[in-house]
């Protein structure tokens, strides 16, 4: 979806401070949307990456702070976002817990897991059933005939497995996300597109 047509489309990529997030919030605003970048808690690499874009790219770009391991914070997120606008076209679920580098990785394989399912699988699931309930309630853009995308992010190796404890870990919650994308789908079809990047 390009943001070709005078007026531009918004994306929010969650998990964006930094890495891949980052990477995908840079190529949106590059192909002419208003971006909003989230992270956990890195609000200063989030805000280091609006401005680069911004200085990039002819977009807006806004920054939004939310730990998704608190589901009550989730709403207030969503509605955040959809109010910067007045509408989101593209969200991408692209947050994950990182327990091979960050301050879990020399966890137990249990506390990692449990990280995992809850803001991998958990928080993805709960936002793109907020996301969806909002765009279906939005009119489509113009030469479109959907009212808004979401894009969840997967793991390629999930169905044939991996092994090793990262493999066991990442099994379950991206196989998960993979699932679940495929079930949201089919519920908000044919409204909102639904996909997973894996």
């Amino acid at each position: 979806m390009s943001g070709s047509s005078p007026e531009r489309a918004i994306a929010v990529v969650t998990g964006s401070s930094s890495g891949i997030g980052a990477a995908v919030a840079a190529r949106l605003a590059g192909d002419g949307f208003h971006v909003i970048v989230h992270a956990a808690h890195n609000e200063e690499g989030a805000r280091r990456v609006s401005s680069e874009i911004q200085h990039d790219a002819p977009c807006e770009s806004a920054v939004r702070v939310c730990d998704f391991r608190d589901p009550r914070g989730l709403d207030r997120f969503v509605s955040d976002c959809f109010d910067w606008k007045g509408r989101v076209d593209v969200w991408v679920n692209n947050a994950g817990a990182d327990v091979l580098t960050g301050e879990l990785a020399s966890e137990s394989f249990e506390r990692k897991l449990r990280r995992l399912l809850e803001v991998d699988v958990v928080a993805t699931l709960l936002l793109s059933r907020l996301v969806g309930e909002r765009m279906m309630s939005q009119s489509p853009r113009k030469e479109r005939t959907d009212c808004g995308v979401i894009i969840n992010v997967g793991w390629d190796q999930a169905e044939q497995g991996m092994a090793g404890d990262s493999g066991q870990m990442f099994a379950a919650s991206k196989g998960a996300v993979m699932s679940a994308t495929r079930s949201l789908a089919q519920s908000l079809a044919p409204l909102v597109r639904v996909n997973c990047v894996a």
